[in-house]
């Protein structure tokens, strides 16, 4: 059960929750949290809440402020892909690179790594999750293009793994790259060449180095 507060008792930050817009008992009700005997108590924006309270509030209940946007690995490696078609197809590499996503967002990535050969074009972009707990943040996004036999080919670098078992959207064999992904890559691809009079005929290379040390800390 909730204590309530006593007319004696002066009200404390978790009271004064209240004039922020929270709803949570906690914050409502609770004056003195050192004599607190319920559950285990969390700090979440300027609100303290228990146990209880955060198990029957909603996740817009509970957020009191906006979390900085990030962007996707899907979106680090499509930027990397468009910029490593640049340089591939005859220009030069562009020191950053902007790509829209399916909900129109237009983000801007700076290149971290830009390396090419003969016939082949190779981009790093740091991935910026923003303030969503994501392992990959921080992590270097690879992408090397080179000619395909014919249409767009994935394939998977190092630290990308392969799928293992059937189940998901993407065939046993095949790299652990997700459907989303994979269309925004051939969309890029398809776009390019047609600005650069290019075929699209690309092999994609994804790989994040240190992948598998990452893997470790994420049940993916």
């Amino acid at each position: 059960q909730h204590r309530t507060a006593r007319p004696n008792q002066v009200p404390t930050l978790a009271m004064r929750g209240r004039e922020g817009g929270c709803q949570c008992s906690c914050c409502l009700y609770a004056a003195d949290w050192r004599g607190w005997k319920g559950g285990k108590r969390r700090v979440i924006g300027d609100c303290r809440h228990c146990d209880a309270c955060l198990s029957s509030r909603t996740m817009t209940d509970v957020t009191t402020t906006e979390l900085r946007r990030g962007w996707t690995t899907g979106a680090c490696a499509t930027a990397a892909t468009k910029a490593a078609l640049l340089r591939l197809w005859g220009g030069a590499f562009p020191r950053e690179v902007g790509i829209t996503l399916p909900k129109g967002e237009t983000p801007v990535f700076p290149l971290a790594l830009a390396e090419s050969g003969d016939g082949w074009a190779r981009v790093g972009i740091t991935k910026d999750a923003g303030e969503d707990p994501d392992v990959t943040h921080g992590a270097l996004i690879v992408v090397t293009v080179s000619a395909s036999p014919g249409g767009v080919v994935f394939a998977a670098g190092d630290g990308v793994g392969i799928v293992t078992k059937p189940g998901l959207p993407i065939g046993v064999g095949e790299p652990a790259i997700n459907p989303v992904p994979r269309a925004l890559m051939t969309s890029v691809v398809q776009e390019m060449a047609v600005q650069l009079g290019h075929v699209p005929d690309v092999t994609i290379e994804v790989s994040v180095p240190g992948g598998q040390d990452l893997a470790l800390k994420t049940w993916n």
